[in-house]
């Protein structure tokens, strides 16, 4: 069976879009972004999604970044050398799910696109299009 992986962006500040239990040969890692520079907190009012949000995330954060980049190269090279698991969720959250959250997941998906590109990857935002709040 061919593995796969599924980035998830989630906020902390909607009980509904938290991680949920994984399925049989299923692992995964849930990642709490809110101790990062929050784009919100620098005037942007828009989601992760936008390149100037997210390439002010990736900057501001540049140090997180180059350090997980190494510790999910481990944890994906030894699932993809596991046959117990066929799947591996990685959940990227933030307060409001809807900025260095989704930034995190769609650079992550684009380096697993050049890094893995066997995987089969998928990315869903769980948080996006709800941040009618103002954060703490």
């Amino acid at each position: 069976m061919k593995k796969s992986i599924a980035l998830y962006s989630f906020g902390h500040h909607y009980a509904d879009s938290y991680p949920v239990a994984p399925q049989k040969n299923t692992c995964q890692i849930v990642l709490d972004l809110r101790m990062l520079d929050d784009p919100y907190r620098y005037g942007f009012e828009e989601s992760g999604l936008e390149k100037k949000v997210a390439e002010f995330a990736i900057k501001q954060n540049k140090k997180f970044f180059s350090s997980l980049t190494p510790f999910l190269t481990v944890l994906i090279d030894r699932f993809c050398g596991n046959d117990r698991y066929d799947a591996f969720n990685i959940f990227f959250g933030c307060y409001g799910g809807w900025q260095r959250s989704v930034a995190a997941a769609e650079y992550f998906k684009n380096w697993l696109k050049i890094h893995y590109p066997d995987i089969a990857l998928s990315v869903k935002h769980l948080a996006i299009g709800r941040h009618s709040f103002s954060p703490p």
